[in-house]
């Protein structure tokens, strides 16, 4: 009907990530609602370093069609799941409590202080900094001047 949302919306979405165990050229015949559909990992190489190829999909038919193949842990395997919301922007967290400093110093210093003593070193930008207070709970946020 007009107007109604998809049961399967993007945020539940995730994509996945399989990866050979025995070679570094694999194809996979699956079914996918009736239809015979050919997968091919790509992206091994030999030389410098070994590495197996993979394929990825965010399509939950394909996915769930990969999973039931007789191959599925015999010749490849599920190597990672990326649910997209955990790709969202989580600046505004309601679980983070925002720390706001007019610079970054001011921020570094906090991140120093007890109870945290992180080692100066350890925060020497800001993407540092907002990524060690987010560890501890934090939204840092430097003040635009």
């Amino acid at each position: 009907m007009p107007g109604e949302t998809p049961a399967l919306t993007k945020q539940a979405m995730s994509l996945k990530t399989y990866r050979t165990i025995r070679s570094i050229s694999y194809q996979v015949q699956i079914v996918v609602n009736g239809v015979h559909k050919h997968i091919e990992f790509t992206g091994g190489t030999r030389s410098p370093k070994l590495t197996m190829p993979y394929y990825k999909t965010d399509n939950p038919m394909i996915q769930e069609a990969l999973e039931a193949s007789p191959s599925f842990n015999n010749s490849f395997i599920l190597e990672k799941t990326k649910d997209e919301i955990k790709e969202e922007d989580k600046s505004n967290d309601p679980e983070l409590i925002t720390k706001e400093f007019d610079n970054i110093n001011l921020a570094k210093d906090f991140l120093k202080g007890e109870p945290y003593n992180i080692p100066g070193i350890k925060i020497p930008n800001l993407t540092s900094i907002i990524n060690k207070g987010k560890g501890l709970g934090f939204n840092i946020v430097i003040k635009k001047q």
